[in-house]
């Protein structure tokens, strides 16, 4: 069967975090969000890219695969296991045509605080697709992505828009609050952008035209069966425009 649409799923490389008093923890993508995600995409049958900024292999953050993050540890190491090629060798997002995915998804864990949030490969292709109002998804920390778009001295693009993020209650929930470089929340308000939450643990999207933020891990299916309503939307009308 032809697949309906193409998403990229944009990963993180990290797999170490530097916390503010110099020590250090492992990090990576947040299994939960990016298995959710993924299996939804798969059965609205939509082809798939798992990318990295630069092709470097994708970690899945060790917490989220054990108790209390995961729901599922044996289902999440076998549904992995299925995918060990892809996020041992992901595509390299430079290499992936903006003009060629229907939308894009960027789950959580720490690992996007570390290298998404500055990556000029990130911002390049963000902005491609902010031009042709392709579907923007991201969830928790994956939000931290948004930050590299953005040129120096530039007015932030999505200063004004509102969105969502992992909050610094959260932060203060797990012992990170004033641990972290930096916290997506503070730096969503920094930068100009509008950012709310609900409560603590519990489901909260935001959707701002093309963009749409997810809170926490229990905001995912929400996020990505928001993308693929409007990944379906973006595709036909850049096959009946003649851009396909």
């Amino acid at each position: 069967m032809t697949p309906t649409a193409t998403i990229t799923i944009l990963l993180s490389e990290a797999d170490i975090l530097t916390l503010n008093d110099g020590s250090t923890r492992p990090c990576g993508f947040w299994a939960e969000e990016f298995i959710t995600a993924h299996r939804i995409f798969t059965a609205a049958n939509i082809r798939t890219i798992i990318a990295t900024p630069g092709g470097g292999a994708a970690h899945v953050e060790p917490d989220s695969m054990h108790a209390p993050h995961s729901p599922d540890p044996d289902g999440y190491r076998t549904y992995l296991s299925g995918l060990s090629e892809n996020l041992s060798a992901p595509a390299a997002l430079e290499t992936v045509d903006p003009a060629t995915v229907d939308g894009i998804f960027v789950p959580g864990g720490y690992g996007p605080v570390v290298d998404l949030h500055r990556n000029s490969h990130v911002g390049e292709f963000l902005r491609a697709l902010r031009r042709e109002g392709t579907p923007i998804a991201t969830v928790c920390h994956g939000t931290a992505a948004l930050l590299a778009d953005t040129a120096s001295g530039a007015t932030w693009p999505y200063a004004g828009l509102t969105m969502t993020s992992f909050s610094d209650q959260e932060e203060a929930d797990v012992g990170l609050l004033g641990m972290l470089p930096f916290t997506v929340e503070q730096e969503i308000r920094r930068r100009g952008g509008t950012y709310t939450a609900g409560h603590p643990w519990q489901q909260h999207i935001e959707i701002t035209d093309t963009l749409i933020t997810g809170q926490n891990p229990a905001s995912t299916a929400s996020a990505a069966e928001q993308l693929v309503q409007r990944t379906a939307t973006f595709s036909t009308s850049a096959i009946c425009s003649g851009l396909r």
